[in-house]
């Protein structure tokens, strides 16, 4: 599934990089009034469905990222807990 996934953000990478060649704002305004009326609410159902998915997947893996920075603080500020009582203790005993 992953490979199939790959593969089709892939063909959308594409693709956008060649409209984005060669789209300017006078060539949208050259296309015909039936090309635009025919491929504005297309492509506006096709993008906002695709931002949908786009924001579910990134804050699922921002909560992801979130929590294991919260992991590895917690485990640094053990380290640095027990690191300190060590100082004391030895300071303790070398005094």
């Amino acid at each position: 599934m992953a490979k199939k996934l790959f593969r089709i953000l892939n063909a959308l990478h594409f693709s956008l990089k060649g409209w984005d060649s060669w789209m300017t704002i006078e060539k949208v305004d050259n296309l015909t009034k039936e090309d635009m009326e025919w491929a504005f609410p297309r492509l506006r159902k096709l993008i906002i469905a695709f931002l949908e998915i786009d924001y579910k997947i990134t804050k699922k893996k921002e909560d992801e990222l979130r929590k294991l920075i919260e992991i590895e603080d917690k485990k640094e500020k053990a380290l640095i807990k027990k690191i300190r009582k060590a100082e004391r203790t030895k300071k303790k005993y070398i005094a």
